[in-house]
């Protein structure tokens, strides 16, 4: 795995490079020649169970409207989503409609960037930038599709990784890449995987099957690779309706965690956190480092965004 790392994080720095060089506005559809095979399409998709969407989330929506007035946006609720999973693939329909409703919209995400290409988001996400430089810079250093890891806080105390891993929350990607492919196929060849959508068709099968993808395709010129980006990109918010769980890994083993979490605990807030000692030493510098982080995010919920920070 750790030639994989280094091939990921080479990668990585290769569009860091591309990104640097590119303005922070530049002119739609960005500079590159239009005849790459794997250029990335100016379209956005979000799904939903119906075209009624709750109102907590319009400003969320709208960011993106604001931020790119030129792309084109694609909006899938249950309905028309089945209509394409039935048109595109209708050998895994009976597969599709006997799945759960998260399930199927985690499929249909991944259809969706399959047929047509373009950027994915939650409904939830909010862009704070135009992601025009992202898919400049994807073309100039010749990726395909672009993977958001998932807020290091999350894996560390909440998935207990030591790794990173890959959130499907965003997703930018060129249409007709192996890899949509390769990540349904995936899910469809398991007759019954469990009901955790995360592991059957969310983001865990998209993050096993980015590092066969990378291991299988060491090169990216002719097809375009796949690309992991640091979770400062898409996801540097923490998850504050879990925030209680991570508060419980940050606590001394030996301290009871009867009663109120008082998530602002004092060991958290005071004394070794804000002197930038380790909480407690019996834990893994990693698990620390997040500890420190999710303090930081709870007193200012910027606090882990960064200057590469697109939504």
């Amino acid at each position: 795995r750790s030639e994989l790392l280094r091939l990921a994080a080479n990668r990585s720095r290769a569009f860091e490079e591309a990104l640097s060089s590119i303005p922070s506005s530049p002119p739609f559809g960005g500079s590159e020649p239009s005849w790459k095979p794997f250029r990335i399409p100016r379209i956005l998709h979000q799904t939903w169970k119906t075209d009624q969407v709750p109102a907590k989330f319009a400003h969320h929506l709208q960011s993106w409207r604001r931020l790119h007035p030129d792309w084109h946006f694609e909006f899938w609720d249950d309905h028309s989503s089945r209509e394409l999973m039935a048109e595109k693939y209708p050998k895994h329909l009976r597969h599709y409609d006997r799945m759960s409703g998260i399930k199927r919209a985690d499929i249909a995400r991944l259809v969706a960037l399959s047929v047509y290409g373009g950027v994915y988001a939650d409904i939830d996400v909010e862009a704070t930038r135009s992601l025009e430089p992202l898919l400049v810079a994807a073309e100039a250093s010749d990726a395909a599709v672009l993977l958001g890891e998932e807020n290091f806080v999350h894996s560390v105390l909440l998935e207990h990784k030591s790794e990173p891993l890959v959130s499907n929350a965003v997703m930018i990607g060129a249409a007709g890449h192996a890899f949509w492919e390769e990540v349904l196929q995936e899910i469809f060849s398991k007759s019954w995987c469990g009901e955790d959508p995360v592991q059957c068709t969310g983001p865990r099968i998209v993050d096993q099957v980015s590092w066969e993808h990378l291991r299988r395709n060491s090169g990216c010129r002719k097809k375009g690779c796949v690309l992991r980006l640091p979770y400062d990109y898409f996801s540097p918010n923490i998850a504050l309706w879990n925030a209680a769980n991570m508060v419980k890994e940050c606590r001394p083993r030996e301290r009871p965690s009867r009663g109120s979490l008082n998530w602002l605990d004092p060991h958290l807030q005071k004394g070794s956190l804000k002197e930038n000692k380790p909480p407690h030493p019996e834990k893994p510098s990693m698990v620390n480092d997040a500890c420190r982080s999710l303090s930081r995010a709870l007193e200012w919920p910027t606090a882990l965004h960064s200057n590469r920070t697109y939504a």
